[in-house]
């Protein structure tokens, strides 16, 4: 009865109009807007603020060459936890 003339204009509006954007699309009549991403990480004041901290403890004293013997130990036990299942010594130096 109604039939659709191939002349019709779609979505209302004229033959060069724009479909409505999909469901979480970017819409592009919206005007540009940067979008800034959280960068994760250390700056480099970060990375200096450590740096500065690790010799200021090395020379006090409380990063000594046991303790650095001792964290290497404790963490290649954390992360060959199944060698030391299987028996093998991660002592370092004896």
């Amino acid at each position: 009865m109604f039939e659709r003339s191939r002349f019709a204009k779609p979505y209302g509006g004229s033959r060069t109009a724009r479909p409505p954007p999909a469901s979480g699309g970017p819409n592009p009549e919206e005007p540009k807007v940067a979008h800034y991403r959280y960068r994760r990480g250390i700056s480099l004041i970060g990375l200096i603020y450590i740096l500065v901290g690790l010799y200021v403890a090395w020379i006090h004293h409380y990063i000594t060459p046991t303790l650095l013997r001792n964290v290497a130990e404790a963490l290649l036990a954390v992360l060959l936890w199944f060698l030391v299942l299987l028996g093998v010594d991660l002592h370092l130096g004896g």
